[in-house]
C-alpha cells in the first residue's frame, strides 16, 4: 500500500509540474464547452423561438393574401414586410434581398390566387352535393388546377430542416384559408338546398389533440435534449477525459527515455504499483475535470443566457459512469504511451485517434443522423459508449441498473488496454 501511495504521489507531482499538460486537460475543455454551447445554442433551439422577418409581395389583393399575412403576424414568429427601406418591394428586389441574406424568407402571392382557390372550392362543394341538389349536375373538377403556386423564396444558405419547417408552417396557413372557404361555401349551398339559413362552424378546437409526454421525467420537461448545454457538457467532458492521452503518453515516454523507468524497476515494487499509481493519480484529474464541467454547466453557462445543466433524476449515478469513462480514457493513454517509442508517434497517434473516435462516437454530430455504415462503425467507439452512459443519467433519468449495460463495455475496454500495456512494458524492460 505504501508503494502504491508513493507511486500515486509521484504521478501527481509530475502532473503538477507539467503546466502545458494541465492546460490541455482543464483550460481546453473549459473553453470548448463554453464556446460550443454558445455557438450551438441557436441550432439546438426550435426555429419557432426565433423572430423571422419575411418580405411579403401581394399580387392578388384578395382573401388568401390577407389571411396569410394575418396568419404570419399572429404566429409571433414571422414578421411580414412589403417594403425595403421605405420603398415598396418588387419581385426582383425581393429575390435579390433574400439572395444577399438581408432577409431569410420572401413570399409571393400570385395574381388570381383567391379567385382560383374559390373556383376550386365551389367546384368541389357542388360536386359533393350534386346528388342532393335539384337541377344540379356534378361538375368536373379535373379541369381546375389542383395546386396554387404561392412562391416561397428562401435564403440559399438555409439548411434543409429550416426550409422544411417553414414550408410546413406556410402550408398550415393555406390549409386554414381553404378550410374556411369550404365551410362558407357549404353553408351557402346548404341554405339554397334547404331554404333555411344555416351556418357550418368549426369552432371549439379539435376533438382530438396531441399532447406530448416525455418517456423520462426530468427537470428539463419539454426541453430534454433540446438545448446545447445538455449535449455539450457531457460531450466535451468525455473529450477532455480521453485527451488525457497527451500528458499520459508524454510522461511515460519521458520516464523511459530518461532512465526513470529502469530505476523504478531496480527499486522494490512491480509494474502493478507503477500502473496503479498512474491510474489513481489520473482518476483524481478526471474527477476534477468532471466537477469543473458540471459547475460550468450549472452556474457559468446560465450567466451567458443559456439553460442550466440538469443532472437528471439520479445524479449519483454519474459517479460510476464517470469512473468507467475515466478508466477507459486512462487505460487508452497508457496503451499509447506503452506501444509507441517516440514522442511524435505517441502524440500524433493519440490526438488523431481521439479526434476520430470523437467524430465517430457522436461527440460532434449525433450518431443517429449519420449514414448507416458510419453508425455501425461509430457504435464501436468507446466515446460513443461513454456518451450513451452519460445520456442514460442526464437525459433518460436512469439509475445504476439501467447504466450497468453501458459501463460494462467501458470497463472491459479499460482492462484490455491495461493488459496490453503491461505486456508491452514487460517485454520492453527485459
Amino acid at each position: 500500500m505504501t508503494r502504491l501511495r508513493a507511486a500515486t504521489v509521484k504521478e501527481m507531482l509530475v502532473l503538477l509540474r507539467d503546466r502545458a499538460g494541465l492546460a490541455v486537460l482543464f483550460a481546453m475543455p473549459l473553453g470548448l464547452v463554453t464556446i460550443m454551447a454558445v455557438v450551438q445554442d441557436a441550432p439546438f433551439r426550435d426555429y419557432t423561438e426565433q423572430e423571422i422577418p419575411v418580405l411579403f409581395l401581394d399580387h392578388d389583393g384578395g382573401e388568401v393574401a390577407i389571411l396569410v399575412r394575418q396568419g404570419l403576424k399572429d404566429s409571433g414568429v414571422f414578421f411580414p414586410s412589403d417594403s425595403l427601406n421605405g420603398v415598396s418591394v418588387t419581385e426582383e428586389s425581393l429575390r435579390e434581398s433574400v439572395r444577399k441574406g438581408e432577409f431569410q424568407l420572401g413570399l409571393i402571392i400570385p395574381e388570381g390566387t383567391t379567385a382560383t382557390m374559390q373556383q376550386k372550392v365551389d367546384a368541389l362543394v357542388k360536386h359533393t352535393l350534386a346528388g342532393l341538389m335539384p337541377n344540379e349536375t356534378a361538375r368536373d373538377t379535373t379541369s381546375i388546377s389542383d395546386t396554387l403556386d404561392i412562391v416561397l423564396i428562401v435564403d440559399p444558405t438555409a439548411k434543409s430542416a429550416f426550409r422544411n419547417s417553414i414550408r410546413s408552417s406556410i402550408a398550415q396557413f393555406l390549409e386554414k384559408v381553404e378550410s374556411d372557404m369550404l365551410v362558407r361555401t357549404f353553408s351557402r349551398e346548404l341554405q339554397q338546398l334547404t331554404g333555411v339559413a344555416s351556418e357550418v362552424k368549426l369552432e371549439g378546437g379539435s376533438v382530438i389533440t396531441i399532447k406530448e409526454s416525455l418517456a423520462a421525467k426530468t427537470e428539463l420537461a419539454g426541453k430534454v435534449a433540446g438545448n446545447s448545454v445538455q449535449h455539450n457538457v457531457p460531450a466535451w467532458t468525455i473529450f477532455a477525459m480521453f485527451f488525457i492521452v497527451i500528458p499520459m503518453a508524454t510522461n511515460m515516454l519521458r520516464e523511459r527515455d530518461s532512465g526513470t523507468m529502469q530505476r523504478l524497476r531496480v527499486m522494490s515494487g512491480s509494474l502493478a504499483h507503477y500502473f496503479g499509481g498512474k491510474m489513481l493519480a489520473y482518476l483524481v484529474v478526471c474527477a476534477a475535470q468532471m466537477a469543473l464541467m458540471v459547475l460550468v454547466g450549472m452556474f457559468l453557462l446560465p450567466l451567458l443566457g443559456l439553460d442550466a445543466l440538469s443532472l437528471g433524476a439520479h445524479p449519483l449515478a454519474l459517479i460510476p459512469a464517470a469512473l468507467a469513462i475515466a478508466m477507459a480514457a486512462i487505460s487508452f493513454g497508457m496503451l499509447i504511451g506503452a506501444v509507441f517509442r517516440t514522442h511524435q508517434q505517441a502524440l500524433v497517434t493519440g490526438i488523431v485517434s481521439v479526434v476520430i473516435l470523437a467524430a465517430l462516437g457522436g461527440i460532434w454530430v449525433p450518431l443517429q443522423i449519420m449514414p448507416e455504415t458510419l453508425q455501425i462503425i461509430g457504435g464501436l467507439s468507446p466515446l460513443a459508449w461513454s456518451f450513451d452512459a452519460f445520456n442514460v443519467v442526464f437525459l433518460r433519468g436512469g439509475g445504476f441498473v439501467e447504466l450497468l449495460p453501458h459501463i460494462v463495455p467501458l470497463f472491459c475496454f479499460a482492462m484490455v488496454c491495461l493488459s496490453v500495456s503491461v505486456l508491452v512494458m514487460k517485454r520492453a524492460l527485459r
